[in-house]
């Protein structure tokens, strides 16, 4: 199930507000960022701690945190390369990441709180979705996965879900639930309709299928045809 995105961001920005800026060894060339989320280069560094920066601004060594290689946030690493969505729904790739667990995003002008980024890092979900399944979005629309991520969300080939709000398609509905797409059904109001494609949703625990009307209907609500 999908996090609650609400209470995530509360909880990442408390969880920012413990991490102050300490004093680092800073050389020249670094790239920091400061406590205004300025990233700039060191230009020269002085005995006292003070270092001038890119931006012809001295500041003080414990004002600025240095790019890191790396930062572990909830359950993954944080990374150049890597590929997360942010709580906006909007996927990126990061930059650099910098110790403070402040996030620099390809593409993004706005500096990103690390603990609030949710990582790629899954190649299945327990409803069985996986990258380029077919799935039936909210508004009953076909459409393809072309990410997800870890609390649930995916994106497709036209919009961002939770994944167990969707239905999955199943590929081999005879073979799982007894359904040929195109066979004959009758619904509960009597109506003759055709099978087009067979979901699974998971939250629900149901097995659905989309007819050729457009419509969703649970399979244990219809009659299906035995005889031609």
């Amino acid at each position: 199930m999908m996090l609650n995105l609400k209470v995530f961001a509360i909880f990442a920005v408390f969880l920012a507000g413990q991490m102050s800026f300490s004093a680092e060894a800073l050389t020249v060339g670094m790239k920091v960022i400061t406590v205004k989320n300025e990233i700039l280069k060191i230009q020269k560094v002085f005995s006292d701690g003070r270092v001038l920066t890119s931006s012809g601004v001295i500041l003080e060594n414990d004002e600025l945190s240095p790019e890191v290689k790396w930062f572990f946030c909830s359950s993954a690493t944080l990374s150049p390369g890597t590929v997360v969505i942010t709580p906006k729904n909007k996927v990126a790739k990061v930059r650099a990441v910098f110790k403070n667990g402040q996030v620099q995003l390809q593409g993004f002008s706005k500096i990103h709180n690390g603990l609030a980024l949710i990582t790629n890092n899954v190649t299945s979900m327990a409803s069985g979705a996986a990258r380029g399944s077919i799935v039936l979005s909210p508004l009953l629309k076909k459409e393809k996965i072309m990410e997800m991520f870890e609390d649930g969300r995916i994106v497709t080939n036209a919009g961002v879900y939770d994944v167990y709000k969707t239905g999955v398609e199943i590929k081999n509905p005879e073979e799982r639930c007894n359904v040929k797409v195109g066979s004959t059904f009758l619904t509960r109001d009597n109506e003759v309709l055709q099978v087009d494609q067979v979901f699974s949703y998971y939250d629900e625990e149901a097995i659905k299928v989309l007819a050729t009307n457009g419509k969703l209907y649970k399979i244990s609500d219809l009659a299906f045809q035995t005889q031609p």
